[in-house]
């Protein structure tokens, strides 16, 4: 009898063992997957970061502020003849 009792909680530890195993290990490739989320975000707003930074030296620079007017607002300097394209279907 104390030896089917000795086997009974042998067989009960190894299930029991056996099942937290698996779920670390279920929760371990959770917590991967996450990390892996967060540094694919990080490197995008690293990124992002860095061309703002390159768009913030740009509009400290008198031509490329120009630039940007001509082209988004559709400036024109004085005496300038400006020239539109118009395309009929």
């Amino acid at each position: 009898m104390i030896k089917y009792l000795k086997y009974a909680l042998v067989i009960f530890f190894s299930i029991y063992l056996g099942s937290s195993v698996i779920r670390g290990l279920i929760n371990n490739k959770r917590i991967i997957k996450s990390y892996d989320h967060v540094l694919a975000e990080l490197a995008y707003e690293k990124q992002r970061n860095k061309d703002l930074k390159m768009q913030l030296v740009m509009t400290e620079n008198p031509e490329h502020i120009e630039l940007l007017a001509r082209r988004k607002l559709g400036l024109v300097k004085n005496g300038e003849i400006v020239y539109k394209i118009v395309y009929l279907n």
